[in-house]
């Protein structure tokens, strides 16, 4: 179907992005700020954390080489177009995967490293919303928390990626984040499910 195969789709760009956080340069340098700034090694594979190069097509050719097609890597929203030519969309970025309740990658976030922080663009972006993703209706960790904030009665509510990991790994199991938005209804009901508090 449609959806598994995005879901291949957001599963091999995951497994890319980890691949280029352990094996590449830039990536090992991305690694090591996020080692300095607190973040675990077992931090690291637990969230999956990775690295996007900064080469324009390098994520696109690896997916298209895969089997799969342009149009389906621009449905998942891992690509964007500027003067007619396709190009990834998270380019010299730490990526972060957003799963949903059963563990499978939905989404992804990437915050600028290297020399690109000092260029005028957003520290963070996200993927947009596609058939798998919406921003609103997810919330970070919830596939990590969902049990812990059952047995706990309660849920720790944060804003971003970072904040999560730091706080998961501090053994605050029941952690979820936002997302940089403003909490919806939707993302409320979620965790209604779980706990009231």
């Amino acid at each position: 179907t449609e959806r598994s195969r995005l879901h291949e789709i957001n599963e091999l760009a995951a497994q890319f992005f980890e691949k280029q956080l352990s094996s590449s340069p830039k990536g090992h340098e991305a690694k090591n700020y996020r080692l300095k700034r607190g973040v675990s090694e077992e931090s690291i594979t637990k969230w999956r954390l990775g690295w996007a190069p900064g080469n324009g097509r390098a994520l696109l050719d690896f997916i298209l080489s895969c089997g799969y097609s342009q149009r389906e890597i621009e449905k998942n929203g891992l690509t964007v177009q500027s003067e007619g030519n396709l190009y990834d969309r998270f380019r010299s970025r730490i990526i972060f995967l957003v799963f949903d309740f059963n563990s499978q990658v939905v989404g992804f976030g990437g915050r600028i490293f290297g020399e690109k922080e000092t260029e005028d663009l957003a520290k963070y972006i996200n993927s947009p919303n596609t058939l798998l993703y919406d921003k609103s209706k997810v919330l970070y960790g919830i596939d990590k928390a969902k049990l812990a904030i059952r047995r706990e009665d309660k849920c720790l509510l944060v804003e971003g990626y970072m904040d999560t990991i730091l706080v998961s790994q501090a053994g605050f199991e029941n952690v979820v984040a936002s997302s940089g938005t403003a909490l919806t209804l939707s993302q409320l009901q979620i965790l209604k499910r779980y706990s009231s508090n």
